[in-house]
């Protein structure tokens, strides 16, 4: 059975708030963008989204300390590529699989890759691959520039509300 969403989602979030709790050298409140005393609570919500913080302490500590069936990322390497900048960030060198997240300036989507028409070795999509297959990475930012062109990003320094 699959993990229940909801709360893999909860304890990806616990971790992240365990880490920062414990850690006050690395994650100051200006890197928070908020009080310390305010950000465990803040990203224990499910209306708000983490960002690079987030992902790195995913990335450093699996998520899925509490045994609770969330996403692990223990042997995973987060490839996240700003579309708009094209300026790709990885998280969790030294990992034996990898899988993509193009940020768009507000989200970070994740990619799925697609196997070739009638491979059937593969499955349909994957969402991971080997850390070192260049061909995914070539595939991924060939994504990420087609939607820069394609102005499918949001520039948040820009833009009036």
């Amino acid at each position: 059975d699959a993990p229940d969403a909801t709360a893999a989602a909860a304890a990806m979030r616990a971790v992240c708030a365990a880490t920062v709790a414990a850690d006050p050298t690395n994650y100051p409140d200006a890197a928070l963008e908020k009080p310390r005393a305010e950000y465990g609570a803040w990203i224990a919500r499910p209306d708000v989204w983490g960002g690079a913080i987030e992902l790195s302490i995913l990335a450093q500590r699996g998520g899925d300390e509490a045994g609770q069936g969330a996403a692990s990322f223990e042997d995973v390497v987060l490839h996240c590529v700003d579309v708009r900048s094209g300026v790709a960030q990885r998280y969790g060198e030294g990992k034996a699989q990898q899988c993509f997240l193009l940020f768009d300036g507000v989200h970070y989507d994740p990619c799925v890759l697609a196997a070739a028409p009638g491979t059937a070795d593969h499955p349909a999509d994957q969402t991971l691959c080997g850390a070192d297959d260049a061909g995914a990475i070539g595939a991924v930012e060939a994504l990420a520039s087609s939607d820069r062109a394609a102005r499918k990003f949001t520039d948040t320094s820009s833009f009036a509300l």
